[in-house]
């Protein structure tokens, strides 16, 4: 299913108390030094070292290989032998059901809950049996990378391709939580990405029935860095939690940082409890404000704060992917064709060159700039028309309430004063076709401008 190791088990204990002092914090710690550990809330019972099931059979599949490993069990690559096809193979094995019984319920609920999901961003499951004391999920195989290793890998995604992965997740998770189901257990680790870009939510383990008795025996599972607040001080998941568990994945998808870091569970407990939401661009000052703010809000201390996982969320996530789509791209797609001529000078500085009727011609110069009322980026175009003679002051005041397009300012160009056409676009919504019309509207009013104060083609 996956190439990398589950998530933290439920702790040994049956009950945990619903109180805001951390349970047993001392068997906290670090299984590696490595960006994507977490910390522990117990310790795994033991399990074999030898794998015994590599070359072999189990039931109807061929094992090849194993794929990772966890404290609630292997997956392995596999074969169906009368299906011939290549699935994955999660197993539970004897040992770990003679330690804690209780958890082959909870690992074939895995496939129940999964089972009665049918959507493409939620791992299917096929399958499920036992054979020689081996108990056993058949999963869809995903050929893909978890986001997790790509993170821990390769460094923070781009805001693209974050908020592109994040609104599959979310559109998957919204049919789970409509269908009465919690993950309880969402990380990176546990978001796949296939071959062809689709993000896909796994190990559904740690899921459970909005419909169970949840109240004295609820146990505290997940894995500590990404559970809420208040599933950390002992409540049950909710729709919420499974929200605010999204919020501090993206966050580290986003930075390559742990919202609230901690060595320990005291350390974490402290964080969550005093500490505010870690805004997302204070890591990354490109982020946009208003995606920064989406992020916070589904990291918020109250649940009653978070986003639900439904259409308007999927919705926003999809709309920043689109918007988040790199400048020169933009601009590449908005000019190609036109006859207009652009470069780059430097990051977030540019020329177009416009040709005009009649031999005429236009030099725009665009830059991003901050927006003085929300902060946000603006790519503010401008051109000189021509030198800021004082005589023409009274006319192109006139001629500013005449315009349509833009507005007439004074400008340093060249060493010189000049009055310069100027026009601002919001870089969070920008698209290819409001690029295009912008500069071509912009450089045929700053042309006719020109003529008017000088009758001249300056470009």
């Amino acid at each position: 299913m996956k190439p990398h190791e589950e998530g933290a088990d439920p702790p040994a204990a049956s009950h945990v108390p619903k109180t805001d002092s951390v349970v047993d914090a001392t068997v906290a710690h670090h299984e590696s030094a490595t960006p994507g550990s977490d910390i522990n809330l117990a310790s795994a019972p033991g399990s074999e070292t030898d794998d015994d099931l590599i070359g072999r059979a189990l039931d109807v599949y061929d094992i090849v290989h194993l794929i990772g490993s966890g404290s609630m069990g292997r997956v392995y690559l596999a074969r169906h032998s009368r299906l011939h096809r290549v699935c994955a193979v999660k197993v539970l094995t004897a040992s770990i059901v003679r330690a804690d019984p209780w958890r082959l319920d909870l690992f074939f609920t895995e496939a129940r809950s999964a089972a009665r999901l049918s959507h493409p961003s939620i791992v299917t499951v096929h399958s499920l049996g036992s054979d020689r004391g081996y108990h056993f999920i058949e999963l869809e195989f995903v050929d893909g990378a978890s986001l997790g290793t790509r993170v821990w890998g390769a460094g923070p995604l781009t805001v693209r391709e974050a908020t592109k992965y994040f609104a599959d997740v979310v559109s998957g998770l919204k049919r789970a939580h409509e269908g009465g189901i919690v993950h309880a257990d969402i990380k990176p680790d546990n978001i796949l990405v296939t071959s062809d870009g689709l993000a896909k939510l796994a190990d559904f383990g740690l899921a459970r029935s909005l419909h169970e008795r949840q109240a004295t025996e609820f146990r505290r599972v997940g894995t500590p860095r990404f559970m809420a607040p208040e599933v950390f001080a002992g409540s049950a998941p909710t729709p919420a939690s499974d929200v605010y568990s999204l919020g501090a994945s993206f966050y580290i998808v986003l930075t390559g940082e742990s919202p609230f870091p901690a060595e320990t569970l005291v350390e974490l407990e402290y964080a969550l409890r005093h500490q505010p939401v870690p805004r997302v661009d204070k890591k990354r000052p490109e982020i946009p404000k208003g995606l920064a703010d989406l992020i916070g809000r589904m990291m918020s201390k109250d649940p009653g704060d978070r986003p639900q996982c439904d259409d308007s969320l999927v919705g926003a996530l999809r709309e920043w992917s689109v918007r988040a789509i790199p400048l020169e791209e933009i601009i590449e797609q908005a000019l190609g064709g036109t006859g207009i001529e652009w470069s780059r000078h430097e990051e977030g500085a540019f020329t177009f060159d416009i040709p005009l009727p009649l031999g005429r011609q236009q030099r725009l110069f665009g830059e991003l700039t901050e927006c003085e009322d929300t902060s946000d980026p603006l790519l503010s175009l401008w051109t000189p028309c021509a030198p800021a003679d004082a005589s023409y002051h009274p006319y192109v005041l006139g001629l500013n309430s005449r315009l349509s397009v833009g507005a007439v300012s004074i400008r340093e160009h060249e060493g010189k004063q000049f009055y310069v056409m100027v026009e601002s676009l919001r870089r969070e919504s920008l698209d290819p076709s409001e690029v295009r019309t912008a500069v071509q509207n912009l450089a045929r009013s700053a042309d006719v401008v020109e003529r008017l104060l000088t009758g001249k083609d300056r470009h």
